[in-house]
């Protein structure tokens, strides 16, 4: 429905939307783990056709955005695939670089794999879903570790519904 108002080329399609605030601060990354931290403020535009901030790198394609309140959020948490294996990364925010543009700092290094899903947590190691509801997970702990690292295999028995952080942004 958004794309019908948008001039949007062939290739082009909505990854992630969310409601406008000053002073916030975005996490962006690509499939292949490449991504930076960028301010609300550098993605605003008026044009139709939008703004280009995240240059994808070949054979690459940006995974999404996720909100990082600096008093809220400490760490992102990295669910990266191989289609068949979850692995897990968790870091300090204060490893990812601010930049108003350009294809990030590699967040994960691990051959064959990609980002399935990404998300902030607060220093308890809890996320929380759209519903207000607190998810925290036992033994986090054992998943830390820098930016740049291949993460830990980890084995969910079920399918689990992961939110990316805009819970605040659909309060009007």
């Amino acid at each position: 429905m958004i794309s019908s108002y948008l001039k949007l080329k062939d290739e082009e399609k909505i990854v992630d939307l969310f409601v406008y605030k000053d002073k916030q601060k975005i996490v962006l990354s690509s499939l292949n783990g490449y991504g930076f931290l960028v301010m609300s403020e550098d993605l605003y535009t008026n044009k139709k056709t939008g703004k280009k901030i995240f240059n994808v790198k070949k054979n690459d394609k940006l995974s999404g955005s996720c909100l990082a309140d600096k008093e809220k959020h400490e760490f992102l948490s990295i669910f990266l695939t191989d289609k068949s294996k979850l692995k897990l990364l968790i870091f300090n925010l204060n490893e990812i670089p601010y930049l108003k543009r350009g294809s990030g700092v590699m967040l994960f290094k691990s051959k064959g794999y990609q980002i399935f899903n990404f998300c902030t947590l607060d220093k308890t190691f809890s996320i929380y879903d759209s519903d207000e509801k607190k998810s925290s997970f036992k033994n986090l702990t054992h998943y830390f570790s820098k930016r740049g690292k291949s993460g830990k295999n980890i084995n969910f028995k079920s399918n689990i519904k992961l939110f990316r952080g805009y819970r605040d942004n659909f309060k009007f």
